[in-house]
């Protein structure tokens, strides 16, 4: 067991390193497809949400050099949904944004949110600590909020990228569910039209969900 933690260990360690050199387009859905392979996912298996995620942050899982949220969450990635943001907030007269899961918000603090009053919300303590010491101010305020089970606060559009995926049916259900419960009125999420089947997982883990099936 020990010998199998340190092969692991060192294929982390190298798969790190190589994907510093790939380019974020192709870096994304290349992480996530070998992540299966490298990462045990018995060590998450016994434990909760805010566990699992304390771990994949701590540990850099997703393995981005420039965001412990993943490459999804780099600036590189993030081109378009930067400049459509601000264009649906004035179309859908948005005034009040939940970020849910805001990770560590490194391309949200690249959107212009002055319009808007904006609250980040993530189950991992230390990125909320972290955040409301660099980026809280006026309009941006930040708050440790479990999608599955927190009462959410009620807003005009609630956006939640990138997470779904890496939950399980129950989680998802219940994820959506309470975001019915708040009472907001847009939920803007990611999605993957393409995917013809769903397959479920442990929390952690990740797969293309698509929320149509």
């Amino acid at each position: 067991m020990k010998q199998e933690r340190t092969v692991t260990n060192c294929l982390k360690k190298i798969f790190r390193l190589i994907i510093r050199f790939i380019p974020p387009i192709v870096r994304v859905p290349l992480t996530r497809l070998m992540l299966a392979g490298i990462y045990d996912k018995t060590r998450f298996s016994y434990k909760n949400n805010k566990n699992v995620f304390e771990i994949i942050y701590a540990d850099n899982v997703w393995g981005s050099p420039e965001s412990r949220s993943g490459g999804g969450s780099e600036i590189a990635t993030t081109k378009t949904i930067r400049m459509i943001l601000p264009k649906l907030w004035k179309k859908y007269k948005i005034k009040t944004f939940l970020d849910i899961p805001c990770g560590d918000y490194n391309w949200m603090q690249e959107v212009n949110k002055e319009d808007i009053i904006y609250i980040g919300g993530d189950i991992v303590q230390e990125i909320i600590a972290q955040n409301k010491q660099k980026y809280a101010h006026g309009n941006i305020s930040f708050a440790v909020l479990d999608i599955t089970s927190d009462v959410l606060p009620q807003v005009d559009m609630i956006f939640c990228k990138d997470c779904l995926q890496h939950l399980s049916y129950a989680n998802v259900r219940k994820a959506l569910l309470n975001f019915q419960k708040s009472k907001s009125r847009y939920l803007l999420t990611t999605t993957y039209p393409l995917t013809l089947r769903n397959w479920d997982i442990l929390d952690g883990d990740c797969r293309p969900l698509n929320l149509r099936k």
